[in-house]
């Protein structure tokens, strides 16, 4: 994400926090966890959004610790010192603006690093994991959640696309040149490149731990629209605006049509795939 980017993040992180709240918390304290926040730590938390991680590790790190929310979206920084303030966390909590691979910190002043769904959204993942390895003191550690959407069910195979004939055949093609797309970041790196990532930038004792689960449901029609309709992060398609950009409006409206019915019969198999990857700077 660039600075200039319109900023929605915000907007988009609160409707998260409505919508799967819990696993969201059930996600940050695993990766607090991995990292093994102390009390008097100094925690960076590395895109930091809206404070989900920023603040719990406050909480972890009592009045001697401080945390540090590190993001390039200014929006989201203001939300997050709101609510460290409303939290009476304030004097724990600063953040800073900087992009993830050229932080304003000084070499080893940080005890962890925890990152939260962010290295999917980063150019240069390298150079922010060297960064991030930079700042970290000698025994230092840091601590990673990512989903992992080479594993996410392919959209065009959770209903029979069969009966809609050629648009059905439309679809799976404008799908699977999606999911082949070499340059489509939430798909080029799976938990392996994870581990090469902290292991390439000097970590050790690193550690993995890979979720695939499997989920089996039928969606009302008002939850099937909702599928069509939300996001994978700010400024991305939607389904149906994906659909219409390549196939054209009258067939994203077939289509979704079509999907609101069929996934309201039927019971729909969704795989999704995540990872925790943790480490260490190894000692002086």
């Amino acid at each position: 994400m660039h600075a200039s980017e319109s900023s929605r993040w915000s907007e988009w992180l609160a409707e998260q926090a409505v919508q799967v709240g819990h696993q969201l918390e059930r996600t940050r304290d695993a990766v607090l966890a991995h990292a093994a926040v102390r009390a008097g730590d100094t925690v960076l938390d590395l895109g930091a959004g809206t404070g989900l991680v920023a603040l719990a590790a406050a909480d972890r790190v009592g009045p001697r610790g401080r945390v540090i929310g590190s993001d390039l979206d200014a929006d989201c920084l203001r939300v997050l010192v709101a609510q460290a303030g409303r939290s009476q966390l304030p004097n724990r909590v600063r953040v800073v603006q900087a992009d993830a691979a050229a932080l304003p910190l000084a070499d080893s002043c940080i005890d962890v690093v925890a990152a939260r769904s962010v290295l999917a959204f980063i150019a240069d993942r390298r150079t922010a994991m060297r960064e991030a390895f930079r700042v970290l003191r000698p025994g230092g550690r840091i601590s990673c959640f990512e989903p992992i959407n080479r594993y996410l069910t392919r959209h065009h195979t959770l209903v029979d696309l069969a009966p809609l004939g050629s648009l059905g055949e439309a679809i799976s093609a404008c799908f699977d040149a999606i999911y082949a797309d070499p340059d489509e970041p939430l798909l080029t790196f799976d938990e392996r490149d994870l581990v090469h990532l902290l292991e390439d930038a000097g970590l050790v004792e690193v550690g993995l731990n890979l979720i695939v689960t499997w989920h089996r449901f039928r969606l009302s029609e008002e939850e099937a629209r909702q599928w069509l309709t939300q996001r994978g992060s700010p400024g991305r398609p939607s389904v149906t605006e994906l659909v219409a950009s390549r196939l054209g409006r009258s067939a994203a409206e077939r289509y979704a049509r079509y999907f609101v019915e069929a996934a309201s019969r039927q019971t729909t198999s969704l795989r999704r795939g995540s990872a925790f990857v943790w480490g260490r700077k190894p000692p002086v």
